[in-house]
């Protein structure tokens, strides 16, 4: 499927949305009484960051792309490279920047969507103090995901896979070869980059995503392991508290009262910590949502000629920085600090 004209205009809206989203994140986030003195906080920014170089790059859609190409690159395509969808105002360079940044912010925001789940993990699953937490987990989860978004965005730079795609309103690691059928058995050599290094990219990248997929998986399963170990001593304490009341009341009639009794206590532990797996299940589901339909395109899992695949890929995968908006606000006693109740 070749870029139509909901292709090139759709990201501009979603793309813009996210910006906006994220943005609203980093706002609330500065403007809050903890700003950055938080973990949670740190690693909000550092996501949101990384969405807005993304969410930026791919509302750009066809502007970076060159405003024309050599007939020799022009006959690679099976449309005419002046007949494309959307308008086009840039050079090779500007093309390259989207490129770059388009991967580089990608592969670093769902990096530090999985670093967020693993740092849920640490704090409840694992009881890992806030200050240990800071002194020996930290640095991972900010070093992690820059070196996975520098590792996939550099290498097609080097060797010149930014190209403008006719599959995609945006610049892409593709390389720029001549695929038509010939009856040679010698394949065609490439004008930019090579078919080895996009083979290679595209595995490295599936890769990545399969360990981030992995890391987000085994915290959710940390984390709901712990919900349901707490559930079951709430329901104990409950259960010893019901028992022994009147025996406690009688010997604490004339003591003056707690403000909060361990049964509250646990109680409000235990629901902080559902909502926040209700986060993390929300985080993997938006990370599921944002990949699966370019997914099922790599993999080919589609009929030929079919396009609601793409369609959709336009619709939500640059939707990301919205969904952590909505996510990092949707329960009223959340505020960006569900979990520092917890600790």
């Amino acid at each position: 499927m070749t870029v139509t004209r909901f292709a090139a205009i759709t990201p501009r809206i979603t793309g813009g949305l996210s910006t906006v989203s994220s943005s609203l994140i980093i706002y609330v986030i500065l403007k809050s009484e903890k700003k950055l003195s938080t973990i949670y906080h740190r690693i909000m920014f550092g996501m949101s960051c990384a969405d807005i170089i993304y969410s930026f790059a791919i509302a750009l859609t066809t502007l970076p792309m060159p405003k024309s190409v050599s007939p020799e690159v022009n006959s690679l395509y099976s449309m005419p490279y002046d007949d494309w969808v959307g308008s086009k105002l840039g050079n090779i360079q500007t093309c390259e920047a989207q490129g770059f940044f388009l991967v580089f912010g990608i592969t670093t925001m769902f990096s530090y969507n999985s670093m967020l789940c693993l740092y849920y993990a640490c704090t409840i699953a694992y009881q890992m103090e806030e200050r240990n937490i800071r002194k020996y987990i930290e640095p991972v989860l900010h070093l992690f995901p820059l070196t996975i978004g520098c590792f996939m965005a550099i290498p097609p730079l080097v060797r010149d896979l930014y190209n403008p795609s006719i599959w995609e309103p945006w610049c892409s690691p593709t390389p720029l070869c001549d695929n038509r059928p010939n009856t040679d058995s010698v394949v065609a050599p490439c004008i930019r980059g090579n078919r080895t290094d996009y083979q290679t990219v595209d595995t490295i990248m599936i890769v990545a995503l399969a360990i981030l997929f992995f890391i987000i998986i085994t915290s959710l399963a940390s984390v709901s392991l712990r919900v349901i170990m707490r559930s079951r001593e709430l329901q104990f304490i409950e259960s010893l508290h019901q028992k022994l009341g009147a025996i406690h009341l009688s010997a604490v009639a004339d003591l003056p009262p707690r403000r909060e009794s361990p049964v509250e206590r646990v109680r409000k532990n235990h629901e902080n910590t559902k909502i926040v797996l209700w986060q993390a299940l929300i985080y993997i589901l938006v990370f599921v949502l944002t990949l699966i339909f370019p997914a099922i395109q790599t993999l080919g899992l589609t009929r030929q000629g079919s396009s609601w695949p793409q369609y959709l890929e336009l619709i939500f995968m640059p939707l990301q920085g919205f969904f952590n908006l909505v996510n990092s606000k949707c329960h009223p006693n959340n505020q960006f600090e569900v979990i520092y109740n917890y600790v």
